[in-house]
């Protein structure tokens, strides 16, 4: 019975920790993303912007 429960909670907590990891790679992509566009904005502004 308590085996059945260490595995059952060494499973909860490994899958806990995968999700995280993959949220956290997730939002770091997101952030990348996020600054490539801005990078990519900022070089592209001074083409719209009359001189």
């Amino acid at each position: 019975m308590t085996q059945a429960l260490a595995l059952h909670l060494t499973i909860c907590v490994s899958v806990v920790i995968s999700i995280v990891d993959v949220m956290a790679y997730a939002n770091l992509m997101q952030e990348n993303e996020y600054r490539h566009h801005m990078i990519q904005i900022g070089l592209s502004i001074p083409q719209y912007a009359p001189l």
